[in-house]
């Protein structure tokens, strides 16, 4: 196995929501090609690298990262409480497979909690790429401060009549989106959050059209189970 890129960046900017959540803005010394969707790993110092998702499109002249402390330390905790601007930090090369597809259907993208970082970025690869056939953002969490990137979205939604942003709190993901998608079997559908929502939701969209292989998401342990 070919050893993995890795690639210095520095830290532009910092974003924090709240107690527990961070937006940075890493920028490179040369290029950084990815997809939208991937993800990175992150290092810093003495932290172990970590997986973050990069959150907007390709294009731009940096790539956006969205941290939450989740309370078990590590860099995530140190991101979000203490790192500053003009920080050098170690970025792994892009990986991933649950990226953006061309695609003449409709794109539903399904979000739990920070889950919204890569599909954020996908909406943005859509819209970009001047996706015709409608693109559907669906975000839930359990508070109205998990929705930390509310106003950019809708900004976004304002922007570009193909997009529509959906947000929803405290109810249960699957049952939600059932209420208000009566069909799911001409879309392409991303889902991003945790394992316990993935493997949810999937079997409930899939009782109402949803076809198992054009369901995209890197919780493949999520589907494994479903199809087994």
């Amino acid at each position: 196995m070919s050893e993995i890129k890795t690639y210095k960046a520095r830290v532009d900017d910092i974003i924090r929501y709240g107690d527990d959540k961070a937006v940075l803005r890493l920028k490179f010394g040369q290029s950084f090609p990815y997809q939208a969707g991937q993800y990175v790993l992150l290092s810093f110092d003495e932290f172990d690298a970590r997986p973050y998702s990069i959150a907007n499109a390709p294009g731009a002249d940096h790539i956006e990262i969205h941290i939450k402390d989740n309370g078990r330390g590590g860099f995530s905790s140190f991101a979000v409480k203490s790192l500053t601007c003009g920080e050098i930090v170690n970025v792994s090369a892009s990986q991933g497979t649950c990226v953006y597809q061309k695609t003449e259907r409709k794109i539903i993208l399904i979000a739990g909690g920070m889950g919204i970082a890569p599909l954020k970025a996908i909406a943005e690869e859509a819209v970009r790429c001047n996706h015709a056939a409608g693109i559907h953002l669906y975000w839930g969490a359990r508070t109205m401060d998990d929705i930390y990137m509310d106003a950019e979205l809708s900004e976004l939604s304002n922007m570009y009549p193909s997009f529509v942003y959906s947000r929803f709190i405290g109810q249960d993901i699957g049952a939600y989106l059932i209420d208000v998608e009566n069909d799911f079997s001409e879309a392409d559908i991303y889902l991003s959050g945790p394992f316990e929502m993935i493997h949810a939701v999937a079997p409930q969209i899939i009782n109402k059209g949803a076809a198992i292989d054009r369901i995209y998401t890197d919780q493949h342990d999520a589907l494994r189970a479903i199809k087994s």
